[in-house]
């Protein structure tokens, strides 16, 4: 299964892409306005696959 880019938005607020592959979408938003924190590996999420 591959997913191909459908849609991309960018502007002053961040970035949107869509991902599609067939009937399926996934979204993924990036907000530039967010302060991020120093990473540090500990437990919990910081991978996602599909």
């Amino acid at each position: 299964m591959r997913f191909e880019i459908d849609y991309v938005s960018e502007g002053e607020s961040g970035i949107m892409k869509s991902y599609k592959q067939g009937e399926h979408n996934l979204y993924i938003r990036f907000d530039r306005n967010k302060e991020s924190e120093q990473f540090i590996r500990n437990v919990g999420l910081d991978h996602l696959a599909f």
